[in-house]
């Protein structure tokens, strides 16, 4: 929203910087805040849930590389999600002669 009102809800690359930014940012609290905040409690919960061989793969795997990797190719996918929808909208706005 930030983005949007001082770039103004017209310009296109400012609506998709704000998008991208905010896919990051739902990416990154839904996967890693809980591990920040509740490191013991979500652990434990896992491994109820999946049990410990899971838990213990999911710990070899998740480090601060991966999670780098993960952001990046959710900017990515915010990106391509922005361009999709940016064509969808004009080609359809443009039918109805809005634009």
């Amino acid at each position: 929203m930030l983005i949007a009102r001082t770039k103004g809800v017209g310009n296109y690359k400012g609506l998709t910087i704000g998008y991208m930014i905010f896919c990051v940012l739902a990416g990154f609290g839904g996967m890693y805040v809980p591990f920040l905040f509740y490191a013991d409690q979500t652990l434990k919960s896992y491994e109820k849930m999946f049990g410990s061989e899971y838990l213990g793969t999911l710990t070899k795997i998740v480090s601060p590389m991966t999670t780098a990797i993960m952001l990046i190719v959710i900017a990515i996918c915010g990106l391509i999600g922005a361009v999709i929808s940016k064509k969808l909208l004009k080609k359809h706005f443009e039918k109805a002669g809005i634009i």
